[in-house]
């Protein structure tokens, strides 16, 4: 596992860097992405891609799970800063508690016995969160431990996919160009993956904006070396704003 994690780490680091300087990647159309997934007649349906998800269809495209990723903000279960779910201290709690197990597992070796319960678990915080980043990594670490190529394949597939939406959102080289996602943890998600440290996060408009320290893996935008990497969170904090302002009403 560890080897397919570096590789595609390597390979989107790369794709990230030629990208960057060719000033291909595109922000989400928000608008776009919500109109084609709340119509039933369209491909992009989110119900029916959202099936294929959990399934783990490997026939899904990028463009496909593009709108899956952004189109999960539309979505009733959004929730990106956890505050509808500590308004529940009880599921709060026992959510935090599985968080804390899952984590454990991406710090030590799985055990043939574990195999079940780390499968089982993984599973449960991706149908609460499809786009797990630490429950995908665990299902892959498991599957690969048992020698089961068909699931590691195809789990690897969506990492990969999580990967390369993200990193194809923008160029994180300010914030207009920020990378785009829908979730804090996947700030850091992103940075493990370029083996990049953090020295300062501070809030700039409508992205965080991580300054890397001097000593991490140099990352090279117009052949300079670009001091942080802006993440646009413009729709969590939009959300959330909504959601405060429902609450009064």
């Amino acid at each position: 596992m560890k080897f397919r994690i570096f590789l595609a780490a390597i390979l989107m680091f790369f794709s990230f860097i030629v990208s960057a300087q060719e000033k291909k990647n595109t922000a989400p159309d928000y608008a776009k992405i919500k109109m084609l997934i709340q119509d039933e007649n369209n491909s992009y349906y989110y119900p029916k891609l959202m099936a294929r998800l959990i399934e783990f269809d490997t026939t899904l495209t990028y463009d496909e799970f593009k709108h899956l990723y952004y189109g999960y903000i539309y979505q009733e279960s959004y929730d990106p800063y956890g505050m509808k779910s500590r308004m529940d201290e009880a599921a709060s709690a026992k959510k935090s508690e599985k968080a804390v197990v899952l984590a454990s597992y991406l710090k030590r070796k799985i055990m043939p016995e574990e195999y079940a319960a780390a499968i089982a678990l993984a599973k449960d915080a991706l149908n609460e969160f499809p786009f797990d980043d630490n429950a995908l990594t665990v299902l892959l670490r498991t599957y690969e431990l048992m020698g089961d190529t068909k699931n590691t394949e195809k789990v690897s597939f969506f990492y990969n996919l999580l990967v390369r939406t993200i990193m194809l959102s923008g160029n994180g080289a300010s914030c207009d160009s920020g990378l785009h996602i829908i979730i804090v943890k996947h700030e850091y998600f992103i940075l493990r993956l370029l083996n990049q440290s953090v020295i300062l996060q501070s809030l700039i408009g409508n992205c965080d904006f991580m300054k890397l320290s001097p000593k991490s893996e140099p990352i090279l935008f117009n052949e300079k070396r670009m001091e942080g990497l802006y993440f646009n969170i413009e729709k969590m904090r939009d959300h959330s704003i909504e959601l405060i302002n429902n609450s009064f009403n």
